[in-house]
């Protein structure tokens, strides 16, 4: 079925879901995916008839499956090395973030806060470099980092902290102060008991300012980048999407010198350079997803392109995609895309002008890279980002697409399940249930996203491209008032660890090759349960694949599920 977006309520739901965020502790963009309300569920009442059992439904679908198209269709691409079927989202680069994907750990630390004695955060100015390193400080003034901070299971052991220039840099709640005059070098003992790291740097001299901080994991080589648990994780894993990584949402950057470098402070501000991104394809020898921001200018594109031409391997894929869920109100792109659509008069409604705008800035990214790679173009699979809950807005940009003679080679959708159980209109019901019935109800939920799916594969069928999962999973989180309903919080905390998940999962899984869908890249990798979101495949590195029944259907799925595209 399809509808007009005019019906659909998502941004005022979202609105809601916004202003319940606290002011400070995590961004709540990072975590408020907000694919779930959209329009009313078309299969609400069986939904509703299904949460009275607990019976998790067949695994397989019946009936004959749909055929895929090939993501190669329109383009001849680089073999896909990686035998795995399903891809990954990576986690938001932060300094409480449970993924720590960096030998170097305070890559994911916090922009420099100005601190006095007895003032946390005094508001002033802190003067930096182009790298985001302190300069000088102003009288009175001390900067503060704070790397994992708040309640992250670290690891505990000694950390080598090493920087150069003079100064002072004080590590509680860990450890005092320590002064250096040229090299600074600290074995930093640290214990999650503890807190997290603070990094203040007390005092500085302008002319030799304390700068290339770093923080190494224990017992890890200080010559290499990658945390040997995060590679683990992710090694199953044929694609990874890095859309968080390069602060897509909402994104600022505009001119080539804002592309983020290698010798940044940290990645946690301003996205992961290029050329670490083509690092991790090359460590892991999977392809990469990446995003390109709203704003970005052709200049920013094309150094973003080359970085990763010259440094990425050539036997690698790069699927690129124009920003991020362009069609949700809450995100500034969305706005962005209505505004320069409306004004390029490409439709009079709204919406549908900033979907086709989408799809022609999108084309032209695309062409983009392939001027730029080259006659090593057949690296570059072209993606176009869609909405999986709204079959009408993909006829409209895959309409424009072949009017303006443009060419993708998949559209990228969202296949979430179970949103509709975090909505004000269900929560009485959801309150109502006990764990049992919550599985059953995620569990009846699948058979929506597969709906979807089969429509979205339908129309991408009659433009000859594949439909691939941007991202995908469970969508068990509040919106509005209900983000801070007790009960319903502790239900789908408890469901992220339930050991029924894993049969929904597989179901949704097994229901997403079935209706004719191809690569699926779930979301995310690590990341804790709490009231924005349990997004998470595992809640920390280190939990074992019993325990994370997500990851384990995610794997147990790739384990007995050969590419069949």
């Amino acid at each position: 079925m399809a509808w007009h977006p005019s019906l659909v309520v998502t941004p005022a739901l979202l609105a809601l879901a916004l202003s319940a965020c606290p002011q400070r502790g995590p961004d709540p963009l990072d975590f408020t995916r907000a694919h779930a309300a959209g329009p009313a569920p078309t299969t609400a009442a069986a939904t509703t008839t299904t949460a009275t059992t607990a019976t998790t439904k067949p695994l397989m679908p019946d009936g004959p499956a749909t055929a895929s198209v090939s993501i190669s269709a329109r383009r001849t691409h680089v073999p896909m090395a990686h035998p795995s079927p399903l891809g990954m989202n990576l986690s938001s680069i932060r300094d409480y973030s449970t993924e720590q994907p960096f030998v170097d750990v305070f890559k994911q630390s916090r922009d420099w806060i100005s601190t006095r004695e007895g003032e946390w955060d005094d508001k002033r100015p802190i003067a930096t470099n182009a790298r985001g390193w302190v300069t000088s400080l102003l009288p009175g003034q001390s900067a503060r980092s704070l790397v994992m901070w708040g309640d992250v299971p670290y690891p505990k052991g000694t950390y080598k902290v090493r920087w150069k220039g003079k100064g002072t840099i004080n590590f509680w709640p860990q450890a005092d102060s320590v002064s250096s005059t040229g090299e600074g070098k600290f074995d930093l003992n640290a214990d999650p008991k503890k807190g997290g790291i603070a990094v203040t740097i007390t005092s500085t001299d302008p002319a030799d300012p304390i700068r290339d901080i770093q923080i190494i994991l224990p017992g890890a080589d200080d010559k290499t980048r990658w945390n040997p648990a995060f590679l683990a994780v992710i090694k199953p894993f044929s694609v990874l999407r890095v859309m968080d990584w390069l602060e897509t949402n909402n994104s600022t950057l505009k001119a080539a010198a804002d592309r983020p470098v290698v010798d940044n402070a940290t990645w946690a501000i301003h996205g992961v350079p290029a050329e670490v991104i083509a690092d991790l394809a090359n460590t892991t020898g999977a392809d990469v997803w990446v995003n390109v921001g709203h704003e970005w200018s052709d200049a920013l594109v094309d150094a973003f392109a080359t970085a990763l031409r010259d440094t990425i391997d050539p036997k690698r894929r790069i699927y690129v995609e124009f920003s991020n869920e362009v069609w949700n109100g809450m995100f500034t792109q969305a706005r962005a895309m209505s505004q320069q659509g409306s004004a390029a008069g490409l439709s009079d409604d709204a919406f549908a002008a900033g979907l086709m705008w989408h799809t022609q800035r999108s084309v032209a990214v695309h062409k983009r890279f392939d001027a730029v790679f080259g006659a090593r173009n057949t690296q570059i699979v072209r993606v176009l980002g869609a909405w999986a809950a709204n079959g009408w807005s993909t006829g409209v940009m895959l309409k424009h697409l072949d009017s303006i003679h443009g060419e993708v080679d998949a559209i990228a959708i969202a296949p979430y399940f179970g949103g509709n159980l975090g909505t004000p209109e269900q929560r009485g019901k959801v309150q109502g249930m006990g764990q049992p019935e919550l599985m059953a109800a995620l569990d009846g939920a699948v058979d929506e996203a597969i709906a979807w799916t089969k429509e979205q594969v339908e129309t991408a069928t009659k433009h000859k491209v594949a439909v691939i999962a941007y991202e995908g999973g469970q969508h068990l989180v509040g919106i509005g008032p209900v983000m801070d309903d007790p009960h319903v919080n502790t239900l789908f905390d408890r469901a992220n660890s339930h050991p029924k998940m894993k049969d929904v999962y597989l179901r949704y899984l097994n229901g997403w090759k079935h209706a004719g869908g191809s690569l699926f890249v779930h979301f995310t990798t690590v990341a804790p349960p709490g009231k924005f979101g349990r997004w998470g495949a595992m809640e920390r590195l280190d939990q074992p694949r019993a325990e994370a029944p997500k990851y384990d259907a995610l794997l147990t799925f790739i384990e007995g599920t050969p590419r069949w595209y």
